[in-house]
């Protein structure tokens, strides 16, 4: 290979790792500011308007709405665990959040006309489904309420946007603890000295979530668990050591 062909070849190469970064970023913005919709809107905020509705239910793995639909509607769940994300580029999936009981899904209609995500169901899920323009009709008429919600989300949008940064600066085991101190926080619960995430995940969804290959978060998990940072319950759930994970983890946030 001639020199100038190496230094193409090069070129290329980086063009598309600067390709691929921009695109993670990309998509880090976009999940930041849904999972900041999700904490404005959910957690008890929408409480009122949704005790008199009927729940629209879905079977475990069921799409409750797919990239490109054109339905502006809000998902509020009432039970279950729903995995939210998008596909990338490339045809990769990418998990931006596990959304629960108290959280809402397909939030991002709000300022998008197409649907840029995806929302599957875990488990049997059990949701509240409220069109957009109900929503935009009770908070026009609860400002308080409006306000309230604003506030919420320019600080939690402050604060999710240090998620980005792991994209490019850290590694996959770094990353890997900062999504699972993210799920034990967030839906954890308490299991002696470790606290358990009681939803099963496979090796390829935690990939999603931590943007990376499966084989490197198969690594990484076997580096964590001889260390003692994570362990296995007999049904394969997750069990972590929350103080260790805060220990590999610059970052706290979710």
């Amino acid at each position: 290979m001639t020199l100038a062909v190496r230094e193409a070849v090069s070129s290329e190469l980086s063009n598309k790792r600067g390709e691929q970064v921009a695109a993670d970023l990309a998509m880090g913005r976009q999940a930041t500011i849904s999972n900041a919709l999700c904490t404005a809107f959910g957690q008890g905020s929408c409480t009122e308007f949704l005790s008199s509705r009927r729940l629209t239910s879905f079977r475990k793995n069921d799409v409750i709405y797919n990239v490109g639909d054109h339905d502006r509607v809000f998902f509020f769940i009432k039970s279950g665990f729903v995995k939210v994300g998008a596909t990338t580029s490339s045809g990769s999936d990418v998990i931006y959040d596990l959304r629960r009981s108290g959280d809402v899904v397909g939030e991002l209609c709000l300022t998008e006309t197409e649907r840029p995500d995806w929302a599957i169901a875990l488990e049997k899920v059990e949701t509240v489904a409220v069109p957009l323009y109900e929503i935009r009709q009770i908070l026009a008429a609860k400002p308080a309420m409006m306000a309230a919600m604003i506030d919420v989300f320019g600080h939690t949008l402050k604060d999710a946007y240090g998620q980005i940064n792991t994209l490019a600066a850290d590694g996959t085991v770094r990353r890997l603890a900062n999504v699972l101190s993210v799920l034990a926080r967030k839906v954890g619960r308490q299991a002696g000295p470790m606290v358990e995430i009681p939803i099963y995940l496979t090796q390829e969804e935690i990939a999603q979530m931590v943007v990376a290959r499966r084989e490197r978060i198969s690594t990484a998990l076997n580096t964590l668990r001889r260390n003692g940072v994570v362990q296995y319950t007999t049904r394969g759930l997750l069990m972590v050591d929350q103080d260790k994970l805060e220990a590999l983890s610059d970052l706290s946030f979710g």
